[in-house]
């Protein structure tokens, strides 16, 4: 008999936090599910440790391939999950407590949905303290001529997709190194039509600062969000999404800004990378002009020196201008700045 749910887990060099991830799905109250690991050339441990989980739970399929990348890994587990609804966890993360109850459960099996959407967890490394993403979160950008899209911050790891979205089209794409899940969100959220939103967390994302994303020393990456935007600009059928894409490559242009400004990188330097960003060009044509010249860039890289929000709330802390700086630009002094924000005590959210 077919299972209902099927949890794809990619895996590269996950030996430290992969057991955990195994674990948290095998407690969980209803196992209505199959696990699929997908070993994407680990050098490690990891390739081991997903045989030996399948030789011991029937439910648990390991697979083995040459390292392709994050996508390839994903799409190899769609390649072979059976069950009639899909979700993803990450190697480093876990399900919460209770997730996958028989409520959950019974929603699946009526088939009435084509997408379950829950709030999710983000947590220290060790997992004692985090904070809860709502369901509904979501911000506002605001453009030229009262045009608003909004962008969710929403993992996607944070849904569970109907198996009848999955087409030839709607996968993940293997070109892009950063923000895969971004295309993959956009593409299978626009064929969706009935959607239950849970306020309960169905994940913990664990801060690792070893990964990809975590290890960056600039704001480059924000352009390969950009670059995810352009794919899922080219890749959309209709007017109103290329509209919607064209605004998120305006607003992540943005972002490269202020980040870039955050970690000192040279006018000049910004300057030429938004001039060659061949797709923030054609988003501008819509929003109009942002950054005319290296005048303009001066100014504003004057004002967004610095997350005002983060450096103002250590000010009116008391806390002195250079170390209001340090708290946000290094590592130790981000780690710092975790702590401070998550203050949730993980305990009654994990499983025992």
């Amino acid at each position: 008999m077919k299972p209902t749910l099927s949890i794809i887990i990619p895996c590269y060099n996950g030996e430290k936090y992969l057991a955990d991830a195994v674990n948290s799905i095998l407690k969980q109250p209803c196992q209505d599910l199959e696990i699929i690991i997908v070993d994407d050339g680990s050098k490690d441990s990891s390739g081991a440790i997903a045989d030996e989980f399948a030789a011991e739970h029937v439910n648990i399929h390991a697979y083995h391939i040459p390292n392709g990348g994050v996508s390839v890994a994903r799409n190899t587990g769609l390649d072979h999950a059976v069950g009639q609804y899909i979700c993803f966890l990450d190697a480093d993360d876990v399900l919460c407590r209770n997730a996958y109850d028989k409520d959950i459960h019974n929603e699946l099996t009526s088939g009435q949905y084509d997408i379950l959407s829950f709030s999710h967890m983000k947590g220290m490394a060790d997992l004692d303290y985090g904070c809860m993403i709502s369901a509904n979160a979501q911000e506002l950008y605001l453009r030229e001529q009262s045009d608003y899209i909004k962008q969710t911050y929403k993992h996607f790891c944070s849904f569970i997709y109907g198996r009848h979205l999955f087409t030839d089209e709607i996968r993940f794409p293997e070109g892009i190194r950063y923000h895969e899940d971004v295309c993959f969100l956009f593409l299978i959220a626009r064929n969706s039509k009935n959607i239950m939103q849970h306020k309960k967390p169905w994940f913990v994302y664990r801060m690792n600062y070893s990964s990809a994303m975590h290890t960056l020393k600039n704001a480059d990456h924000i352009l390969e969000e950009i670059e995810a935007w352009e794919w899922c600009r080219k890749n959309s059928p209709r007017e109103k999404d290329i509209s919607d894409c064209e605004g998120n490559i305006f607003s992540y242009m943005v972002d490269y800004i202020r980040f870039s400004c955050m970690y000192n990188t040279p006018i000049e330097t910004i300057y030429e990378k938004i001039q060659s960003c061949e797709p923030f060009q054609k988003a501008i044509v819509h929003y109009g002009t942002f950054w005319l010249n290296k005048k303009t860039a001066q100014l504003y890289a004057e004002f967004m020196k610095t997350p005002q929000k983060v450096w103002l709330y250590y000010r009116l802390k008391g806390i002195p201008y250079t170390t209001a700086q340090w708290f946000i630009r290094t590592k130790f002094g981000n780690i710092v700045n975790q702590k401070l924000r998550y203050k949730l005590v993980l305990k009654d959210y994990l499983v025992e």
